[in-house]
């Protein structure tokens, strides 16, 4: 049957409040051959409604009609369409009514407007009324006009004229993501008369759909195979892409197809490839993380061996980040380390190895600390001087030279001490001011040194491939000692 596009528009305002919506059109009236098919197009915009609005659409009457699509939702400020189809019966005539019912439902209030379209079907020039096997031209137009005892059947011939095109594609959803090439086979079909024939795709710019060919001429029962290309960028949710064909100037078929479109998620993490510093404590170190993906993304950086992450960051949709990590290197050993740093979020991760030359803390980073005693008794604090306690063995103390204290007066004394060699627990050095006699004339805890050993670090990896040989190597010698061992145990056993 031979689709005949009448687009008329019909516009539904979403007024303020429920009961204002009305239902307006430009024609209340559709003429139709009874070989075709008549369609209106509806369109309704939720303008003023300060929340999303819900619709449904319904025919009835005495012609048969179809609606697509018959239900949905509309958020504010959007513009949505319908289309009524409306379909005689073959070789039919005389006037019909149908009613085209939308219930619009917003804030929980549903309120049904309804229009009465007038369609009026021509007796199409094709049809034939055939009587007991005989073809009769000007014969009746439905059974009831029989003559008694007579059948009728009504079949329309093929008009040369006629335009009848099929659009043939993927039914139901397609999923794609963001970015994504898609391509779908589309055939159109020409079961009426040869020529030129033009096809369109209709959808959101974002979506990039386009068609292999746009016009092309089709002979009578002819198929031609197109492509359809679509790529969406920046979108998510359902779109919609809708196929037009034209020829002779009239729309002549047209189908829809859907997209579930999803968001992609692609992050990757870039360091430097080498990066110099000394143990001496706390370094900065900076990175960059790309997005890109249609997604935004929130990420932590992480540096396992070190026990050491970022804050979450969040980062827009394909754009870069850049972002700093404060690590203690004060407990890593001096030398050249593979260091991993992970990137991770909910959707994807990423990782990069870098380099790490530590160098040695200078020798001469020594720590100085000061303590103030005051001689409030009425004799002079004689040969005052200050140790230190609660320190390694092998830590070097300056000590300084012994002072005298007047009564009422009080003196700053100082005390260097150099660290050396490695420590795994934090050290809080104890000031201890005594004078000639060995009098304790004061005590102060001194600001805590933090551990400095890469025991721990080594065993969770830090120090890359040369390490790892390391630990390998004493395993394996471990594991043959304990065979041999095993072997000379049965011998003695055996003897």
């Amino acid at each position: 049957m031979k689709i005949m596009a009448l687009m008329v528009v019909v516009l539904v305002v979403l007024a303020s409040v429920v009961n204002a919506v009305t239902l307006n059109s430009v024609s209340n009236h559709v003429d139709v051959a009874s070989n075709m098919n008549g369609q209106l197009t509806f369109w309704f915009a939720n303008n003023e409604q300060p929340a999303t609005a819900s619709y449904a659409v319904n025919t009835q009457g005495n012609i048969v009609s179809s609606v697509s699509p018959a239900t949905g939702t509309i958020s504010t400020g959007a513009t949505k369409s319908f289309v009524v189809t409306f379909s005689p019966s073959i070789c039919s005539q005389g006037t019909f009514y149908a009613t085209v019912n939308l219930d619009v439902a917003v804030n929980g209030v549903v309120q049904r407007i309804s229009k009465v379209i007038e369609v009026t079907v021509r007796r199409a020039a094709d049809c034939t009324t055939v009587i007991n096997g005989v073809p009769v031209t000007n014969g009746v137009s439905d059974s009831s006009n029989a003559y008694s005892g007579s059948s009728v059947s009504l079949s329309p011939t093929f008009d040369p004229s006629e335009e009848n095109i099929v659009i043939h594609t993927v039914e139901g959803k397609t999923d794609v993501a963001n970015s994504e090439l898609v391509q779908l086979n589309v055939d159109v079909v020409n079961r009426g008369s040869p020529g030129l024939v033009t096809i369109s795709a209709f959808a959101n710019p974002a979506m990039a759909a386009m068609l292999s060919d746009n016009s092309f001429v089709l002979q009578r029962s002819e198929a031609k195979r197109l492509t359809l290309y679509v790529k969406p960028t920046d979108l998510v949710g359902r779109q919609f892409v809708s196929l037009q064909v034209v020829k002779s100037g009239r729309v002549i078929s047209t189908k829809e197809i859907f997209f579930d479109v999803a968001n992609t998620h692609s992050v990757e993490l870039q360091m430097p490839q080498t990066i110099n510093t000394n143990n001496c404590g706390v370094v900065t170190i900076a990175g960059t993380v790309v997005n890109k993906g249609s997604a935004a993304e929130t990420a932590t950086v992480s540096i396992p061996a070190l026990l050491s992450s970022s804050n979450g960051f969040a980062i827009a949709p394909r754009s870069v980040k850049q972002f700093v990590l404060n690590v203690d290197l004060s407990r890593v050993q001096s030398g050249t380390h593979l260091v991993e740093f992970k990137l991770s979020n909910n959707a994807v991760s990423s990782s990069s190895v870098v380099k790490m030359n530590v160098a040695e803390c200078p020798e001469t980073a020594a720590l100085v600390y000061s303590i103030v005693v005051s001689n409030t008794g009425n004799e002079t604090m004689r040969g005052v001087t200050v140790s230190v306690a609660d320190i390694p063995a092998n830590w070097v103390v300056a000590t300084p030279v012994a002072v005298d204290i007047a009564p009422n007066q009080t003196a700053n004394l100082t005390v260097t001490v150099k660290p050396t060699g490695e420590w795994n627990n934090e050290i809080v050095p104890m000031l201890i001011a005594k004078d000639v006699t060995g009098k304790v004339v004061k005590t102060q805890k001194a600001e805590p040194v933090k551990p400095r050993t890469a025991t721990g670090l080594f065993l969770a990896g830090l120090f890359g491939f040369n390490g790892l040989q390391w630990i390998a190597g004493i395993l394996f010698a471990a594991l043959i000692f304990a065979i041999f061992s095993a072997k000379a145990t049965l011998r003695r056993s055996a003897a």
